[in-house]
């Protein structure tokens, strides 16, 4: 179901050299409560917090297709959707998943800390840190790992390994077909609940 769009902000381009694009992005959101990021077309997503109500977005593109590709913000009522997307000119020489091999683009994201944050996609590389109301992930495969973020924490993947490092919480970790490597930690207030189909799960204890 296509969700109904009150503002649609497309922006491209930044500056660098021939090889590589920026764009970046602040955005003040003192109404929006729910932040949702597409990762489908990000190779790599780095996730932090801050303190306060400002947003700020950086995308680094690189590869055959970086000037078609277009980082996506959608907001509606109180939710912020953020994605990349082709620009809609964009015809591949093959197919859009060839063109998805040759483009890399990594997703530098820091987010109010009071909201709750979804990534959702099949695929890519997730790098997480910082306190979060609620937090959840949901890949297939790709990689999460997790540097000791605090809050509520959920991640779900079909093959996807998740690598968690935290000083101490409430944990529940379970793989169906793949490992799970548990270091014991103290009990604490943040939770992580961590569950995959056939991904490794490792969970240790840090300082």
């Amino acid at each position: 179901m296509k969700i109904p769009l009150s503002l649609s902000l497309l922006f491209l381009v930044a500056h660098l050299a021939q090889s590589q694009k920026t764009v970046v992005k602040e955005m003040l959101l003192p109404h929006i409560t729910n932040i949702q990021v597409d990762v489908e077309s990000f190779s790599e997503v780095r996730l932090e917090t801050t303190v306060g109500v400002e947003l700020r977005l950086e995308a680094i593109m690189e590869g055959e297709y970086q000037k078609d590709i277009a980082v996506e913000i959608t907001e509606s009522g109180n939710t912020l959707l953020i994605a990349g997307s082709f620009q809609p000119y964009f015809e591949s020489p093959n197919d859009k998943l060839s063109a998805h091999k040759v483009v890399a683009v990594t997703l530098l994201l820091q987010v109010p800390e009071d909201r709750f944050i979804g990534l959702y996609g099949t695929s890519g590389r997730i790098l997480v840190k910082g306190a979060y109301r609620e937090l959840v992930i949901v890949l297939n495969d790709g990689s999460c790992t997790l540097d000791n973020p605090e809050g509520e924490i959920r991640v779900a993947t079909q093959s996807g390994d998740m690598y968690l490092t935290v000083e101490s919480g409430i944990l529940k970790a379970s793989s169906r077909y793949g490992k799970v490597e548990i270091q014991k930690i103290p009990p604490g207030e943040n939770r992580y609940t961590l569950e995959s189909v056939s991904g490794d799960i490792y969970v240790s204890r840090g300082d």
